[in-house]
């Protein structure tokens, strides 16, 4: 599907199964199903149209966070429960969900483009990044603006999905030991961004709407969170550096208390090693 995204298949290489499996499958799933309907190469009875590049919104509440710990292999994503993992080679993926039951396959690929999934679209937030896309864009495509809702998936090339609701609050806390700190204190100046394969990731929105700019590839997460910034569909995160109580096993709670008031927790369970 163009370069909206990097899909990755996920495979769960690991002895445990548990619903840290499903969070960790929708990483993946949740930001591509309605994506990936927009593909035009296996159907040739429909009319590609070069110089008009579909761009959708989708904004959804934020009601639900979640926290899962993988390996990227490149092209596959092994999913980490209850086995011993390399420090230096796992991922911590947070994710933010409008409803608890996308955590189940099936029923986020049903349900992720009905109506009642999504919330009436900030157009402050949204005009910024169309502005931002028409800068990137080629000039000889010009950029058409699609209603979501209605619609065919098949007409949308590029979805911007988001959240409208900013982070207050956020810490990641670690129940044993790390970095010479005691137990159940905040980690979160340890992690960083990795790469991110969604580029409608990207964005930094302050809490009073205002387009930053995109996040790169090595930010400190107390960095983006010092802007009190608007929520991610999706946190891709990785140690800044090694841990010395390594090997260490341990419980990661995430923790965001939104600028509604809301506050929603998650938690995993990893065995770290050197």
């Amino acid at each position: 599907m163009q370069d909206m995204m990097i899909m990755k298949h996920i495979k769960g290489e690991y002895t445990m199964i548990s619903n840290r499996i499903f969070k960790a499958i929708f990483v993946c799933l949740s930001m591509s199903v309605i994506i990936s309907c927009g593909s035009h190469k296996d159907n040739p009875e429909i009319e590609l149209k070069p110089l008009v590049s579909p761009l959708a919104f989708c904004n959804r509440e934020c009601n639900y966070v979640g926290i899962g710990a993988v390996i990227d292999h490149t092209d596959t994503y092994s999913v980490v429960t209850g086995t011993p993992v390399k420090a230096e080679e796992v991922r911590f993926e947070v994710f933010t969900l409008c409803d608890e039951r996308f955590l189940q396959p099936d029923y986020m690929m049903e349900n992720a483009c009905k109506k009642e999934f999504n919330k009436q679209g900030d157009k402050i937030i949204e005009e910024q990044i169309v502005h931002w896309f028409e800068m990137q864009r080629d000039k000889a495509k010009r950029l058409y603006i699609a209603s979501f809702e209605e619609s065919d998936p098949q007409d949308i090339n590029d979805l911007y999905e988001y959240r409208s609701d900013y982070i207050e609050k956020m810490t990641l806390r670690s129940s044993a030991p790390l970095f010479g700190r005691g137990n159940n204190s905040d980690i979160s100046d340890k992690l960083v961004f990795c790469e991110l394969p969604l580029r409608n990731n990207h964005f930094i929105f302050t809490y009073d709407k205002e387009l930053i700019g995109q996040i790169e590839k090595g930010m400190p997460l107390t960095d983006y969170l010092a802007y009190k910034p608007m929520i991610l569909p999706l946190f891709d995160l990785s140690f800044s550096e090694l841990p010395p109580e390594l090997p260490v096993e341990t419980d990661l709670m995430v923790e965001m208390t939104l600028g509604n008031g809301k506050t929603l927790s998650d938690t995993v369970h990893v065995k770290l090693t050197e």
